[in-house]
């Protein structure tokens, strides 16, 4: 059960614990096709991660200056086969996803993201992931490691901006306010 209370996701943690798992292979499931894909193409380290049964909820910690518990939601919209990719601190039953961490493993954590992306796109090939961020400068933040990183992805992932009266493939240099991602289908 969750529901949206302005900027903070409540989970039913219960049944969240139960059913997590840890599969041992830094978040990748055996036979998924895109582990080589994903090695080969991203550079970053990451943090391990574990994810619930739905392949809908993920966790992993942040070991920055301080240790962050970190969660990422794919939350299904009324478009189907649309999910947002929603990313925050855990603490208890709350997910806040307009806290600043300050960690100083932003690199880190973004890799974590995207490959816990191409994770959930292996299990929902047909699926696109709706990135916004929670304020301007999140946004900002997003086009600046899409930029820099997707020479990177470009074998993974499509990668699609989205602004007011916009609806394009990536470009360099320009703001949207959101952005849509899927897997490449060659």
């Amino acid at each position: 059960m969750k529901c949206w209370c302005g900027k903070v996701l409540i989970i039913d943690t219960r049944r969240l614990e139960s059913k997590f798992r840890d599969d041992g292979k830094d978040g990748l499931i055996e036979g998924v096709n895109l582990k080589d894909r994903i090695e080969r193409n991203m550079n970053a380290s990451s943090y391990p991660f574990r994810v619930d049964d739905s392949c809908h909820i993920f966790r992993f910690t942040s070991t920055g200056m301080k240790t962050i518990e970190k969660v990422v939601v794919f939350d299904p919209l009324p478009i189907p086969g649309i999910y947002m990719l929603v990313l925050g601190d855990f603490d208890e039953d709350e997910i806040d996803v307009g806290v600043k961490s300050n960690n100083r493993d932003l690199e880190m954590v973004l890799s974590t993201v995207v490959k816990i992306i191409a994770f959930f796109l292996s299990d929902y090939p047909d699926a696109s992931i709706f990135v916004e961020g929670s304020s301007a400068a999140r946004n900002r933040l997003y086009r600046i490691m899409i930029e820099k990183e997707r020479k990177n992805w470009r074998e993974l992932f499509v990668i699609k901006g989205i602004d007011e009266d916009t609806f394009e493939v990536f470009q360099s240099g320009k703001n949207y306010s959101s952005y849509l991602i899927s897997l490449c289908k060659t």
